[in-house]
């Protein structure tokens, strides 16, 4: 699985892409479960940016081993907010079920 987010430091954006570790922090399940959810749920992908827009979070950020990939990748997560919850636990929330 692999997410892209944008990063606001206080001097720029960056453009970040999270593969299965990083994304299963933020997501709290496998690209499996968020592909069957997002089935009977059309507006997962927005609701999931919603759910994430300004959480604070701890990332350490390592450069493509190729050395030709457009993006940083994200090699960990660290949520910030001591309540933090999975986005599946939130929608789960949000589509009763």
């Amino acid at each position: 699985m692999r997410i892209q987010i944008s990063l606001a430091s206080d001097t720029e954006v960056f453009v970040l892409i999270c593969f299965d570790r990083g994304a299963k922090v933020l997501l709290g399940c496998s690209d499996d479960e968020l592909f069957h959810f997002a089935k009977y749920h059309p507006f997962t992908a927005t609701t999931v940016g919603r759910i994430l827009e300004g959480e604070m979070l701890r990332v350490t950020l390592s450069k493509s081993k190729k050395g030709y990939s457009q993006h940083v990748r994200v090699a960990s997560v660290v949520p910030l907010r001591t309540g933090f919850q999975p986005a599946i636990s939130t929608l789960k929330k949000i589509y009763k079920v």
